[in-house]
């Protein structure tokens, strides 16, 4: 008689499922396997604590045992350790179980020194749930019941005009909703353009030095090849784009990472000449250009090529990257290759958060988020600046004008990467300049989190970078 099971029962008002086996154990075994089986199951963390249990009463009927049985058997493992049993309540999985090192905690672990060793992520405590939450139940609400059908690969329409509508207002973009695709964060907009663009007779994508060490690994993971382009107090230099020989090139001119240099007037001109005498193409990673401190943010390069200028964002800074929700806005022209590999790598995104983000921004919520944030990095950059410059010769700290990141330039005899590490070990959320270089530098420096750096912190950054006031 088979004794598979895969348990539908009740504990109070709610159902548990367990999946054990008694297939072919002789009746005299029946208490011993089922003991291990439970056993095993916590120790490999099938079972993880405080999983509730089905009664004794349910997982007799299902397992068509004596009560007694398994009553003996749960007893059995409580004694062990492995299960807790509380008068007139649920027998649980112990919190004191013994279990392996999961992958969900390395995961942690990684993620963590993912999040302390990448400078220029936001605050996410100051993510409006309340707002978010709001707009979440108002979208879930006024969803027609077609739109929880796999969504359209170019993304949810309603966001599409809305970013549109957002994008020429803020950026001055000229894109139409047609233009722009819905991506599940930048990462997702770098492989289908690495997809794309290689199509077109582009394998090369050049890329600022020093620049993001993502953006550079995902392209290269995609097997697109990026020779560096200096970048310098003015942004891209285009001479140094012009010796690399290729054919696009990625760049953050409205505030470059991870110095903070914004392009100038001269350069974005020099830029401009280059992709018109293409077959060429610029890649725009807008990624936090909303938050400019001195005055209004310079605007998107998109409406000055709308046909050469490929744009791309998201809102992993304005909000919080665990969205994943990002956007390019592309050249007609390869519009439809784009959806196309969208569709083929993941059908389409998820609907819900793209039309809780379309009416966060038609309900005015996104924008008065940006202001409260604005203001808080505003005051934070400001003292960030009164405690360090005393301590810095002129012109050492660049980045503080915008974005959520600073650099702090080095003296020549300091090893960036042994100050950064020396900091990290105190906690600071910092990165050394030459880690963002894929050739030596030729001055180190430290690039320093906002959101994060408290003054302790920043007792640690003037002392470790030796720039002490004597």
């Amino acid at each position: 008689m088979s004794r598979t099971t895969s348990m539908s029962s009740e504990w109070t008002n709610f159902g548990r499922d367990l999946m054990v086996s008694l297939t072919d154990v002789p009746r005299g075994q029946w208490t011993t396997h089922l003991c291990g089986q439970l056993r095993g199951a916590v120790r490999n963390g099938a079972l993880r604590p405080g999983v509730l249990l089905p009664s004794t009463r349910v997982l007799a009927a299902d397992l068509r045992l004596s009560r007694g049985l398994v009553v003996n058997v749960y007893e059995q493992l409580v004694a062990e350790g492995y299960l807790e049993s509380r008068p007139g309540s649920a027998t649980l999985v112990s919190s004191m179980a013994s279990r392996p090192a999961t992958a969900n905690n390395t995961q942690q672990k990684v993620a963590s020194q993912v999040v302390r060793h990448n400078p220029g992520l936001p605050d996410l405590g100051l993510f409006p749930r309340t707002e978010w939450l709001k707009a979440y139940k108002t979208a879930l609400g006024n969803l027609p019941d077609r739109d929880l059908h796999y969504g359209d690969p170019q993304g949810y329409e309603p966001l599409r005009y809305q970013l549109a509508d957002y994008l020429g207002r803020v950026r001055g973009s000229t894109a139409t909703p047609d233009q722009i695709l819905i991506v599940n964060g930048y990462a997702q907009a770098l492989a289908i353009l690495a997809t794309v663009l290689p199509r077109v007779g582009i394998d090369t994508v050049a890329v600022e030095e020093p620049g993001s060490n993502g953006t550079r690994g995902q392209l290269q993971y995609w097997g697109i090849s990026t020779p560096p382009a200096t970048v310098d107090n003015h942004g891209l230099r285009v001479d140094a784009l012009e010796s690399t020989g290729a054919r696009a090139v990625l760049v953050t001119p409205a505030h470059h990472y991870p110095t903070g240099v914004v392009l100038s007037p001269d350069r974005r001109r020099q830029l401009l000449a280059w992709v018109d005498a293409g077959p060429r193409y610029v890649i725009e990673d807008d990624y936090d250009a909303e938050y400019r401190y001195d005055h209004a943010p310079v605007g998107s390069l998109q409406p000055l090529a709308p046909d050469l200028i490929i744009t791309g964002s998201s809102v992993s800074k304005t909000l919080a990257p665990g969205l994943r929700l990002g956007w390019l806005v592309l050249p007609t022209a390869l519009v439809r290759d784009a959806v196309d590999t969208k569709a083929a790598s993941d059908l389409a995104g998820p609907t819900l958060p793209q039309a809780a983000l379309a009416h966060f921004l038609s309900s005015g919520a996104f924008d008065r988020h940006l202001r409260r944030s604005r203001r808080r990095y505003r005051q934070r950059r400001q003292e960030l600046a009164d405690r360090l410059e005393p301590h810095l010769p002129p012109d050492a700290i660049t980045g503080l004008d915008a974005g959520l990141n600073l650099c702090i330039r080095l003296p020549r005899h300091l090893d960036d990467r042994k100050v950064a590490e020396q900091l990290r070990s105190r906690g600071v959320n910092c990165q050394a300049l030459s880690y963002y270089h894929q050739t030596a530098p030729t001055q180190g420096g430290i690039i320093l989190d906002l959101a994060t750096t408290t003054d302790t912190h920043l007792d640690h950054v003037i002392a470790s970078t030796g720039t002490e006031a004597t």
